[in-house]
């Protein structure tokens, strides 16, 4: 038995004996893998318990810690003997499952002292000392809900929608569209627009001196210059034109807006 049998098998014949039918829990690591109670009317309470609480999770319960709080059958001795368990911990087994579980490899099978109870107090180590308590066993008001018919349902409330608009004061008007007239309108643009390679289908027929352009900043200083020397040139035709410049390639998309 190792330290986790020991708490495995704890953990696991607590949960098994607050069931006064009879109950199987099944515990791996210290966590459930299933805690079942056997119908009234099985052939084999027990083993009914052990099978429903298997199917709780099958996958987890491999390698785990089985208690019960009645004596193992043959037919619950059966079921185990299909899958790997390290522990089986029960009031009694009887012989038949005895035999059975025995052809298992590396399985242990601990028997509970006869009348055996949960003891009144409970320990629990801290730093520095011990807590004690006395177990919890008094039934108390909502503890067993009596079992009639439920109260009627309240109704709904359906919540507002993230997508509808929530109540507050109208939003404002859209501003008025500029006018727009073909790109060729204005000479300067029409002359940008041939060195970058970006030919709109219009362009705002009233140009401002200042735009933004959402570009890298080498592309937005060269294109501001450009813009500028063409404005230049439109208010002054005996100005030399400068230079032409070699067309910028970019696979950003270019957005002008008013700034």
């Amino acid at each position: 038995m190792s330290y986790n049998n020991f708490v495995d098998a704890d953990a696991a014949l607590r949960a098994a004996f607050d069931f006064a039918e009879p109950a199987v829990a099944i515990i791996k690591h210290a966590n459930p893998c299933g805690v079942a109670v056997g119908s009234a009317d099985a052939a084999d309470p027990i083993a009914d318990a052990h099978a429903k609480a298997h199917a709780c999770d099958p996958v987890s319960a491999f390698g785990g810690v089985i208690a019960a709080n009645r004596t193992v059958t043959a037919a619950m001795a059966q079921t185990v003997a299909g899958i790997f368990t390290e522990v089986v911990i029960a009031p009694d087994f009887e012989p038949a499952a005895v035999e059975i579980l025995a052809k298992k490899k590396n399985i242990r099978l601990l028997a509970l002292p006869e009348g055996y109870d949960r003891y009144p107090a409970e320990m629990r180590q801290v730093s520095g000392g011990v807590l004690v308590q006395m177990s919890d066993k008094v039934d108390a008001d909502g503890d067993n809900p009596p079992t009639g018919p439920s109260p009627p349902a309240k109704p709904l409330t359906k919540r507002p929608s993230r997508t509808s608009p929530s109540p507050g004061p109208p939003a404002a008007p859209p501003s008025p569209t500029p006018s727009c007239s073909p790109i060729t309108a204005q000479p300067w643009a029409s002359a940008w627009a041939r060195s970058t390679g970006w030919t709109p289908a219009a362009w705002p027929s009233s140009v401002p001196t200042r735009w933004a352009f959402r570009w890298s900043p080498t592309s937005t200083v060269r294109a501001v210059r450009l813009v500028r020397r063409q404005q230049r040139r439109a208010l002054h035709p005996s100005v030399p034109a400068a230079p032409s410049q070699p067309p910028m390639r970019s696979s950003r998309s270019l957005t002008a807006c008013r700034s």
